[in-house]
């Protein structure tokens, strides 16, 4: 029995979601300073858009939590509140 083939409906929606997911990581890398990066962020620009999965290893493996980001402006200046003064 000939295994089936997906529909070009589903190749359509999977480089669709490639493509969203690839766009919305560089976009994080674009705004994200190096430092707030584990690796080079030219390694993770090329390495996310070879594969969806590794765009998925960039969002829980290289970015690094605030704390951890030497010179951030979020851990300097006003408090996070949301009322000015």
């Amino acid at each position: 029995m000939p295994a089936r083939k997906p529909p070009a409906a589903f190749w359509a929606a999977l480089a669709v979601a490639h493509v969203t997911v690839t766009a919305l990581t560089w976009r994080d890398l674009r705004h994200r300073p190096a430092a707030g990066v584990r690796g080079s962020k030219r390694f993770w620009r090329v390495f996310s858009a070879l594969n969806m999965g590794n765009s998925v290893l960039y969002w829980l493996l290289a970015r690094r939590p605030a704390l951890e980001q030497r010179g951030s402006s979020k851990l300097r200046g006003n408090p996070p509140c949301g009322f000015g003064g």
